[in-house]
């Protein structure tokens, strides 16, 4: 009898794992088109520069370690600079993620805790409550930092150097990807498990089921559009693709712009340079000593590089401009853009269904006024 249950256990937890995977892998394919929100804009753009030979900073001021640029580069080098082959990678990197959890569950314990885990971890990465739809840093992190881990479990007391190494590098590759990862501490722990047999896999599937139901709007009815201004309410990441492909349609490869606003993805979709190194500036909003200096070399490097066009982004989580922001880049702008640019372009997003482009034809008003995105190219 025990042994025909231990069977039956055996193949039901089979039988969820392929569920769950087989459903996260669907979602995370149909969901591969979804548009870039900043930090994934901020990879994509550095990566691109990479595949360009520019090495990091150069173009892109960041106070991140540049592990996740290569892994973006690498990513497009594979798969090419689209939106799809970026999150295809991430889809790879996140299910090598949960094949390793499995080896480590299945290493501590048993093969049964391993698919509880990597289970587990496939359905809550995927959850747009941890914004897991998006390619962060987060997940480049992980999967270096568990392989890693997975090796230092192997007959612990007979590590050989070569184990050791290669543990070592891994982990430096994680805290490469993002500084938090320096806290990851590895530790084997073994355990016995006592619980009713049939308990544990109810459970799990229990949750699954109940995630899977709250969240179906966004896994399987939302279009990726839909699903961007669901998760990032008020920002026009959906609306920088039409900007950046008329920017690119009417600039060539060696004219550079400038983002007045923290939308590197721009950079990345029009396949255009920045003309100053602050792909963000909510940091030059924050009431900080340097914020001054920071906008000044800003404004220094667009009068500089005279930017074709300028891209003028109103949406507030862009800025984060609060009553302590140091203004200076405000009164530099409004006159520097009026004595050099006309407006060309017009972006106006009255609700996430109702968004309105003009492209060459602005109108002196509009009936409704929404978040919006204007576009200035550079008199002759």
């Amino acid at each position: 009898m025990k042994n025909d249950q231990d069977k039956i256990l055996r193949i039901a937890w089979r039988v969820l794992a392929v569920v769950v995977f087989s459903l996260t892998t669907a979602v995370r394919i149909r969901l591969l088109g979804i548009p870039l929100e900043r930090d994934e804009g901020e990879y994509a753009y550095a990566g691109q520069l990479l595949l360009h030979g520019i090495s990091p900073y150069k173009l892109a001021y960041s106070m991140k370690f540049p592990g996740t640029y290569v892994a973006y580069a690498i990513t497009m080098f594979l798969f090419g600079q689209t939106v799809a082959a970026i999150h295809l990678g991430l889809l790879f990197v996140n299910g090598a993620t949960s094949v390793l959890i499995f080896f480590i569950g299945k290493r501590l314990l048993n093969s049964t805790v391993g698919i509880a885990a990597a289970a587990s971890y496939a359905l809550l990465s995927l959850s747009p409550s941890v914004l897991g739809l998006a390619g962060h840093a987060t997940h480049f992190v992980v999967l270096p930092v568990l392989g890693s881990a997975f090796l230092l479990l192997n007959h612990w007391n007979r590590l050989g150097v070569g184990r050791l190494f290669l543990s070592g590098l891994l982990m430096g590759l994680g805290l490469l990807m993002k500084q938090p990862a320096l806290f990851f501490i590895s530790s084997v722990l073994r355990r016995h498990i006592t619980a009713v047999r049939f308990l544990p896999i109810l459970l799990l599937a229990s949750c699954a089921a109940f995630l899977v139901f709250a969240q179906r709007d966004l896994f399987f009815r939302f279009s990726p559009v839909e699903i961007s201004h669901t998760i990032y309410a008020g920002d026009l990441f959906p609306e920088t693709i039409k900007v950046a492909e008329y920017v690119r349609d009417h600039t060539d490869p060696s004219d550079t712009i400038a983002v007045g606003g923290s939308e590197p993805q721009i950079y990345f979709y029009s396949h255009r340079h920045s003309a100053t190194g602050y792909i963000y500036t909510y940091p030059l909003m924050e009431p900080r000593t340097y914020a001054r200096q920071m906008q000044s070399e800003m404004i220094h490097e667009i009068e500089s590089a005279k930017p074709k066009y300028l891209i003028s982004v109103t949406v507030d989580t862009s800025w984060l401009h609060s009553p302590r922001s140091e203004n200076l880049i405000f009164e530099w702008a409004q006159r520097y853009i009026a004595d050099n640019y006309v407006p060309v372009g017009f972006v106006n997003m009255i609700a996430p269904d109702r968004v309105e482009y003009y492209f060459d034809d602005i109108p002196q008003q509009v009936p409704e006024l929404g978040e919006f995105i204007l576009i200035y190219r550079r008199n002759p």
